[in-house]
């Protein structure tokens, strides 16, 4: 991953972190819209794989010379940004379960509500 790509994955990272671990509405948000950054990166990546995938005529990841892994197609990629990858996904699963926490007290009070009918 170029240098400025790891300063973004990193500081998208720590952010949704910091957001999640708020345990507020807001840092949820935070957390979300750099969670949509981080996604944004990745695949500017992937499109620009594909790129250089056209341009020297590879039909196939595997093709393309110097790779040091065959797991994501992503050039230029090393292990280390796999293993960051699965923080990412790790930090998003943390994310989805929050915002089942967040719902849920929604639900239980609406499910309580009396209606117009049962009065």
């Amino acid at each position: 991953m170029e240098g400025s790509y790891i300063l973004v994955v990193t500081f998208s990272l720590v952010l949704s972190a910091v957001g999640l671990w708020s345990q507020r509405l807001l840092g949820f948000l935070f957390s979300l819209l750099t969670l949509a950054c981080l996604a944004g990166v990745y695949r500017e990546w992937y499109v620009a794989t594909l790129s250089i995938m056209q341009m020297y005529g590879a039909a196939d990841f595997s093709q393309l010379q110097d790779q040091q892994q065959y797991l994501l197609p992503l050039e230029g990629a090393t292990w280390w940004d796999i293993v960051v990858l699965g923080v990412a996904l790790i930090i998003f699963f943390w994310q989805a379960v929050m915002l089942k926490r967040i719902l849920k007290p929604v639900a239980i009070v609406s499910k309580n509500q009396p209606t117009g009918e049962s009065g």
